[in-house]
């Protein structure tokens, strides 16, 4: 019986532990059958994508992974008092945190364009932002391609008729001016480089010195053909009376840095610039920038200037 009692010992713990191992390897099975499905899903997802896993349309995004939401659109909310609901950070060299496809220009004429949405349109350097669902419902940010400054500077004379060293700036027609100034019917076009990289416009204070006759001046963007007057002027003066007047001028659209002055009569002309239209004062030369700047803020300038434009100013 003591040995038949432990062979039914013997056998019940057998059974036990086969049980027991039973249950654990249909455990296994169970749990390596959940893993074969959900890795079987992603290869499938991954199989029908364009690349890397993607999350389901109205699921969550993947980080690291090409996401496609389709139709469906992607929310993050937060009730944060004490900063932004999404912060984009990019630790890399060569690009910015964000990137907006351009947007197809049927976005100009949508009804459905919601409040709030940013987008580019247009043409693609163009940045919008839907400020009302109403048609065209669409505000341009202003950004340096689209919004320019003026930028008062230390005033600076880039033309004086009545000498050798204040012609130099002068591009074109150089072989009009001669001892008593600008050629009656003739242009000039004077150069602006040494004071921006470009501009849309500058103002300057025009002046003419001792006019041979009356006539006028004028300050444009372009010149006209050899013996055809403009119908605009800037100054008007009379014979030996030194006259000057303030004009904003557009700048030559064939390289935004020089404009052009017609003399309807001859006469000495001085011309001083005091401000200039740019995107930035990045684009200004920091040694003509007004003298309140502080050194260190001027030196901070230049530096900057000098490695956006690789360009040396004396």
């Amino acid at each position: 019986m003591r040995k038949d009692h432990a062979r039914d010992t013997e056998g019940t713990a057998a059974t036990e532990e086969t049980s027991g191992e039973l249950l654990g390897r249909r455990a296994l099975l169970r749990r390596a059958g959940t893993i074969a499905a959900i890795a079987g899903g992603a290869a499938v997802v991954q199989a029908t994508g364009t690349g890397s896993a993607e999350a389901a349309s109205g699921g969550s995004v993947v980080m690291g992974s090409a996401n496609v939401a389709d139709a469906a659109a992607t929310s993050v909310t937060s009730s944060t008092s004490v900063g932004a609901t999404l912060g984009l950070a990019n630790t890399g060299t060569d690009h910015g945190p964000l990137a907006l496809t351009k947007s197809p220009d049927g976005i100009f004429t949508s009804a459905t364009a919601a409040s709030g949405e940013l987008f580019t349109g247009g043409t693609e350097t163009d940045l919008y932002y839907v400020n009302e669902v109403t048609k065209p419902g669409a505000a341009v940010v202003f950004t340096e391609t689209t919004a320019n400054q003026v930028i008062g500077i230390t005033p600076q004379r880039i033309l004086d008729t009545r000498n050798t060293a204040g012609r130099t700036n002068i591009i074109t027609g150089a072989a009009h001016v001669g001892s008593t100034g600008l050629v009656g019917g003739q242009w000039i076009q004077l150069d602006l480089s040494g004071l921006v990289i470009l501009a849309e416009s500058v103002f300057i204070n025009l002046t003419a010195v001792s006019p041979t006759a009356a006539g006028y001046l004028t300050a444009s963007n372009q010149s006209l053909a050899a013996g055809v007057a403009p119908t605009t002027s800037s100054l008007n003066f009379v014979k030996g009376v030194n006259l000057a007047n303030f004009a904003c001028v557009p700048t030559d659209p064939t390289n935004f840095l020089s404009f052009w002055i017609y003399a309807r009569t001859t006469t000495q002309i001085l011309a001083d610039v005091t401000a200039v239209n740019v995107p930035s004062s990045l684009w200004v030369n920091p040694l003509v920038l007004p003298a309140f700047q502080t050194p260190k803020l001027a030196e901070a300038r230049r530096a900057a200037f000098a490695r956006a434009h690789s360009k040396t100013w004396g």
